[in-house]
């Protein structure tokens, strides 16, 4: 909220509330994978990666 604030030149008190020693990290990875490996993941929320699955080649 505080970016939306300075933005729009509003006044900010600054942000002494945090902890020493941390940092925030995003990581992001791009896969291709074959649809019968994701459908758990998008139906269930789950993965099952032992499980043998057909994949077809065209």
């Amino acid at each position: 909220m505080a970016a939306v604030r300075l933005s729009a030149g509003e006044p900010v008190a600054p942000n002494l509330d945090y902890v020493v020693g941390a940092a925030f990290v995003r990581a992001s990875v791009n896969q291709l994978v074959h649809i019968s490996d994701f459908a758990p993941l998008s139906t269930l929320g789950e993965l099952h990666p032992n499980t043998q699955t057909t994949r077809h080649t065209a």
